[in-house]
């Protein structure tokens, strides 16, 4: 059977057909993702989300397209978002590791640090934070090996 055949007979409503397509691409998927990731893992989490992206908008799919080069797009879309997410949370622990340096230094001082100290502290902290600006997102490793 091939791909064409396959994602008809899952259009159709047989959803045991999608199965031979994990079958068939799930390895050279992994194989395509890992040198994209961090690890193991996260390359496998991927793929799988990959599938279930193929398996969610399979009606979307061009058949005369390849299904692998359509799966290898979603794949890349989900690597893309890891990388955002990764960078958004690398972020937001350096602000956060920022207010906390801002209220160890308001106790170093040897007061308790009020409300209005605290506040002050965080608004300097947020302050040089924005000048510092959002790092711009690097998609480099995660670049079409088309």
């Amino acid at each position: 059977m091939d791909d064409t055949e396959i994602v008809t007979a899952v259009i159709a409503g047989d959803r045991d057909a999608f199965g031979w397509l994990v079958e068939r691409y799930q390895r050279s998927l992994y194989y395509f993702v890992v040198g994209k990731v961090a690890d193991d893992t996260e390359a496998k989490d991927i793929v799988q989300k990959a599938f279930v992206t193929a398996f969610q908008n399979l009606a979307e799919f061009r058949a005369d397209g390849s299904v692998f080069a359509w799966l290898k797009g979603i794949a890349l879309n989900h690597c893309r978002n890891e990388w955002r997410r990764f960078q958004n949370q690398a972020w937001l622990a350096g602000r956060l590791l920022d207010e906390k340096r801002a209220e160890l230094e308001l106790a170093s001082f040897g007061a308790r640090p009020d409300e209005s100290d605290r506040l002050t502290a965080l608004d300097i902290v947020l302050n040089n934070s924005v000048r510092r600006k959002k790092p711009p997102l690097n998609f480099a490793s995660c670049r079409n090996s088309r």
